[in-house]
């Protein structure tokens, strides 16, 4: 058998101890926690304030809660972010990508501990508020989307440093693209916006811009190519 194998047989027992002994053997075996797999970890989390008070049962439990890392696999096809999933306050990265999510909800703000939050290929059209929370995410990938504008509340987080929105229905460049001062890459290939603002003179760290299928008229990208002379266009 397999440590992916063991992992499911693990888990689909449903039983707390083994779920907690199957997360650690995926984390030391440096394995993918698959949606299917992560299901049957839904009722436990809901049942965790009744078994909070068992401190056997909780020192069990504690390694769901230790996730660094959760990648939903396309073939799953999601439609909404389970709530539970704002429990795992210790995830670094949340990959959900190529399924059918139209909404992030607002507890997403509850997973500080993020730095990576890669949702391309999904009918996305705005980001919530309460994003602004996540200051430590540094990689944002919205590329395939629906986003017409950037979310407002992007422009807050201090640390990015790769974004993309490619293949969006993006028409403006926004003013405040200019606060985002660590930015090192920026992937704007197949997006409808034609100017950029004078404010990404303020991107001095950015080497990457990627520019691909946009229609700006070649007077824009020489201008561009001025405003940051040490930044690859492509």
């Amino acid at each position: 058998m397999t440590d992916e194998q063991k992992i499911i047989h693990l888990i689909s027992t449903g039983d707390p101890i083994n779920v907690s002994l199957a997360l650690q053997l995926a984390k030391a075996a440096n394995i993918e926690v698959d949606y299917a797999e992560f299901e049957a970890l839904h009722e436990w989390l809901v049942q965790l304030r009744i078994v909070s008070k068992v401190k056997r049962i909780q020192t069990k439990l504690r390694h769901i809660f230790s996730l660094d890392r959760l990648i939903v696999k396309s073939k799953h096809q999601l439609t909404s972010i389970h709530p539970n999933w704002t429990y795992l306050t210790n995830l670094q990265l949340l990959y959900i990508a190529n399924h059918q999510l139209s909404l992030i909800p607002d507890t997403v703000g509850q997973m500080t501990q993020l730095t990576s939050l890669i949702l391309y290929g999904n009918n996305l059209e705005s980001l919530p508020e309460s994003l602004v929370n996540c200051q430590q995410i540094k990689h944002l990938d919205l590329g395939y989307n629906l986003f017409s504008k950037m979310p407002p509340c992007i422009f807050n987080l201090s640390h990015l440093e790769m974004v993309s929105f490619q293949h969006n229905p993006l028409e403006i460049i926004p003013e405040k693209i200019g606060t985002l001062t660590h930015l090192i890459e920026l992937d704007l290939r197949y997006t409808k916006f034609k100017t950029f603002p004078e404010s990404m003179a303020n991107l001095t760290n950015l080497l990457s811009l990627r520019l691909r299928g946009t229609p700006l008229a070649s007077s824009e990208r020489s201008r561009i190519k001025k405003m940051l002379p040490n930044c690859k266009i492509e």
